[in-house]
């Protein structure tokens, strides 16, 4: 029994032996965490151009970065108008801008932003035309002093706020267009300078330019420059040198609401000595006109029943026969000398009762251009849009 007991006591020293130099045997460890960082600043959202971000870590680590910015533009042409803004504060709508949007883009993943800017591109000042967007169409017609009148088709103005495109039905039943202006730049170099070229840029003088009215003026004019010697012979103005040629555009509104752009081409013998105005309405103008040689006329509304019909009647012409001249428009209408073909016509007065020193008193025939005008007093306006088959 005694050799089992020996045994047993060696057995319970060894194992606390044991654990006795397994406990003197260990050791704390202290373990270091990750070191943790902040977001990288700045960001990128008000960034144009290339630039570095830093971040500063847990541990006192700072790091840097170069962020490469890139850029790309989208430019849209638009005005004012089309914007409902006066970014320029000048006091009108008109203005020409470009719609600049530039997208930037960064590396290391950055992404992209956009920002939106505005850009004058032209400052216009208010005229006829791009005060009176819209589609404009009537009756044309030629009247000399005597009252005599030809048709000369209809007309049919598309105005925008930066140009203007002009069809014209004559001599042609479809319509044509005959002039065209694109551009705001264009359309103010047109007022400024006429229209007819360099060449009579000299004898042009813009008098008026306005929201509701044009007048200008081109003096001392060659006859044969503007007409045919037939369209001459066949109103009876051959024995005309030289012509001052008057346009007058006038924005009007007839006590119904109707609402009218009147076109005039005035033309006066240089060498008569004739009385400039009054201008002051649109009666005084017709008065005037109606003791010249020869004027042109044209009442265009945008809102009456009539030029609804006109237009809803109009067929374009064939566009390959469609021509670009120095023809019909606002502040150039010489179309005559485009008509090779104008039969003479008999007329009341010889050209051999007439001479250079002629004078002419008031004309006692009414005109037919009053009588459209008194007419057109009492026309209503209609709400009906009028719908343009000619811009295709």
């Amino acid at each position: 029994m005694k050799p089992y007991y020996i045994l047993l006591m060696c057995l319970v020293v060894f194992s606390c032996s044991k654990d006795e130099e397994s406990a003197a045997s260990t050791v704390t460890q202290t373990v270091t965490p990750p070191e943790t960082f902040d977001s990288w600043t700045p960001d990128f959202n008000n960034q144009i151009s290339n630039f570095n971000q830093t971040r500063s870590g847990s541990q006192g680590t700072d790091q840097t970065r170069a962020i490469t910015v890139t850029s790309s533009q989208d430019i849209e042409i638009s005005n004012e108008t089309a914007l409902d803004e006066d970014f320029n504060s000048d006091g009108d709508k008109l203005d020409m801008y470009n719609v600049v949007n530039t997208v930037y883009t960064a590396s290391q993943s950055l992404g992209t932003h956009s920002i939106l800017s505005y850009e004058l591109s032209f400052n216009q000042d208010a005229n006829i035309i791009n005060s009176n967007v819209g589609t404009w169409a009537g009756g044309y017609n030629t009247e000399d002093y005597y009252g005599d009148v030809e048709s000369n088709g209809n007309l049919a103005y598309v105005l925008v706020i930066d140009g203007f495109t002009l069809f014209q039905d004559f001599p042609d039943t479809c319509y044509r267009i005959i002039d065209q202006v694109a551009g705001a730049e264009l359309l103010a170099d047109r007022i400024n300078k006429g229209g007819f070229g360099e060449s009579y840029e000299d004898d042009y003088e813009l008098i008026l330019s306005s929201s509701v009215a044009y007048v200008s003026l081109y003096y001392n004019i060659p006859a044969n420059d503007l007409f045919t010697e037939s369209y001459l012979e066949s109103w009876e103005l051959d024995y005309v040198n030289n012509f001052d040629v008057w346009n007058i555009v006038f924005r009007w509104t007839n006590p119904n609401g109707v609402e009218f752009v009147s076109y005039y081409q005035i033309y006066y013998d240089t060498e008569r000595n004739y009385v400039v105005g009054p201008w002051g309405n649109e009666d005084e103008i017709i008065d005037w006109a109606e003791n010249s040689d020869i004027f042109d006329w044209s009442f265009l509304s945008n809102n009456s029943q009539s030029a609804i019909d006109l237009i809803a009647a109009a067929e374009v012409c064939d566009t390959g026969k469609n021509y670009n001249s120095k023809s019909i428009n606002f502040s150039n209408n010489y179309p005559r000398k485009l008509n090779k073909n104008i039969e003479l016509r008999e007329r009341k007065f010889s050209s051999s009762n007439m001479t250079k020193g002629y004078s002419k008193t008031t004309s006692s025939k009414k005109s037919f251009a009053k009588s459209v005008h008194e007419d057109l007093k009492k026309l209503t306006p209609t709400n009906q849009k009028i719908n343009l088959k000619l811009n295709k």
